[in-house]
């Protein structure tokens, strides 16, 4: 996550960090990542787990921007050859993002870039047992383009995210997440002669239950609901 934070990206945009590694590619206006010469839609993107489709704002206008706040990202693993069969079956690549765990017992953070604001909040509850991470980001781009552009349009993005868990006993915790990613776009040319608009609202959300059976054995339950 702090080697992701630090990388000269546009937009500040974990997604594109992936693009300096080796058997990756982009076409340098987009942040979709071709990975050993496979298609954007060959490669697997993971966020704690859950399979996310298109985690991209701007869909119809070239992908610019991932839909994944870099400041909620603890760390991503990469493949670019051969994959877990866990993964299932990809034929590309797998992008395996992991958030962010509360850094302390209160922690707050507001930040303001170029292209976005975002305010972060988490911390820790029930002595330690339980903790909550919430995030949201806005895009600045309306408020360059209606100082910039004589033209008419409104190129907006949202995106927010949310967990929450808590360990029941020694060997359970039960965390519950959600993601939100939404596009508001519309573009017009000065004489009005052309318009094009756009709007996305994807919602994910997902329960998982993890439990420790002994020292070398776990396993898990999920419960997961997606709207595209």
């Amino acid at each position: 996550g702090a080697d992701i934070a630090k990388l000269p990206d546009l937009g500040d945009d974990a997604l594109r960090a992936v693009a300096r590694l080796p058997g990756t590619t982009a076409n340098g206006l987009t942040a979709e990542t071709h990975i050993r010469g496979g298609d954007a839609n060959e490669t697997l993107v993971r966020f704690d787990g859950l399979r996310l489709y298109n985690p991209f704002h701007l869909k119809d206008f070239q992908s610019v921007f991932s839909a994944i706040d870099p400041g909620i990202i603890s760390s991503a693993d990469v493949y670019t050859g051969g994959l877990p069969a866990s993964y299932g079956d990809r034929m590309s690549g797998v992008i395996d993002i992991t958030s962010l765990a509360p850094p302390g017992p209160r922690y707050h953070e507001v930040s303001l870039s170029f292209f976005n604001a975002t305010a972060l909040s988490s911390g820790e509850f029930g002595n330690g047992k339980g903790a909550w991470l919430g995030a949201i980001r806005r895009s600045n781009l309306d408020v360059w383009y209606h100082a910039f552009s004589k033209q008419s349009g409104t190129p907006t993005y949202l995106d927010a995210f949310a967990k929450l868990s808590y360990r029941l006993g020694e060997n359970t915790r039960l965390t519950a997440s959600a993601l939100y990613i939404a596009d508001d776009v519309t573009l017009a040319a000065e004489d009005g002669d052309e318009r094009a608009a756009a709007e996305f609202a994807d919602n994910y959300g997902w329960l998982r239950v993890d439990r420790e059976i002994g020292e070398s054995l776990s396993g898990s339950v999920w419960l997961s609901h997606t709207r595209l």
